[in-house]
């Protein structure tokens, strides 16, 4: 079983899955507490709607603004206007979105309004409707957690759209599963009331810490474990809040040691440069170039050491 590791770097929060002792998966958060607007849902004003781009340019703040694809404006929250069939967006419409990506160095942040809510066991959305699985859940856990839920009678349930996750097959008891439906029914029930009667730049909803939504995609069957030498983490993931860690049985554990350091004992940095390095090299003994350019990502395939079999092939295509 796998291990996950959270330790600081730099400015910012360093997520490492381990499994069969070799690192499968890094991600970064913001510092618990720090300001992010990745997941937040805000009543905002449309500044411009520019055409020649297919995007609109909205502010959430008298400071800043976000870039919405006109592509993602099939359905809209509007609050100071009527929407009309087949109306489009107009400046300074209120509407509600979503930042689904934070800013990218001289990029703005985007916005979305297909408003959706990610936990550790499904995943809703506010337009739509239908229960959905995750294609690893067999049928018959399908069918034994569709039961279970239409048993419920959750109110409000098929007025939003849900996609059961992979977790939630490795249940036993589906109350977590029920639980975490049901607040985000809430939270969607509670925008759906108040939007029209809030103030522009309003936040609608934050959602929990970063490094909490990282832990909650990465499937329970990976790891047992999670170590953390920042007091701070440790702090929020034993919090009654996130008492979800605990019902899942797995073990978070405070590394202390003033001699070595966790980033230190797992040679965190040393897997980074490799993950980071631009050859990979395949098990066939072949590699592969990564050089990344302001325009694209360019990938060179070099066969190497490889002595080519039919086994081996896919590896080089």
């Amino acid at each position: 079983m796998g291990k996950i590791i959270i330790t600081k770097q730099n400015s910012k929060l360093l997520l490492s899955l381990f499994e069969n002792s070799k690192p499968s998966l890094f991600q970064t958060a913001v510092l618990p507490g720090a300001e992010s607007l990745l997941g937040n849902i805000y009543l905002s004003r449309v500044k411009d709607v520019v055409p020649a781009i297919s995007g609109a340019f909205l502010s959430v703040s008298a400071e800043q603004t976000v870039y919405l694809p006109l592509s993602d404006c099939d359905n809209l929250l509007i609050a100071n206007r009527k929407l009309e069939e087949a109306d489009s967006l107009k400046q300074d419409d209120e509407i509600v979105i979503q930042i689904s990506k934070e800013a990218l160095k001289t990029k703005q942040p985007t916005a979305t309004t297909k408003l959706s809510l990610t936990g550790q066991y499904c995943v809703c959305e506010y337009f739509g409707h239908g229960l959905h699985f995750s294609k690893k859940i067999s049928p018959e856990k399908k069918q034994m957690i569709k039961e279970a839920i239409c048993d419920c009678n959750i109110p409000d349930r098929k007025h939003f759209s849900f996609t059961v996750r992979t977790n939630a097959g490795n249940l036993t008891d589906l109350s977590p599963l029920i639980e975490e439906m049901e607040s985000f029914i809430h939270v969607f029930n509670q925008i759906t009331e108040n939007y029209k009667h809030r103030t522009c730049y309003s936040c609608l909803y934050k959602p929990e810490d970063e490094i909490i939504s990282l832990l909650k995609n990465i499937p329970l069957t990976a790891y047992d474990e999670i170590i953390t030498d920042d007091a701070n983490v440790y702090s929020l993931l034993t919090n009654n809040a996130n008492h979800h860690f605990h019902a899942i049985n797995k073990n978070i554990r405070f590394y202390q040691d003033e001699m070595l350091s966790l980033s230190k004992l797992y040679s965190i940095e040393s897997h980074l440069k490799e993950a980071l390095g631009k050859k990979v090299w395949l098990p066939c003994g072949g590699y592969l170039i990564i050089e990344p350019t302001e325009a694209m990502v360019v990938i060179d395939v070099n066969s190497g050491k490889a002595e080519i079999s039919s086994k081996h092939k896919n590896d080089l295509k």
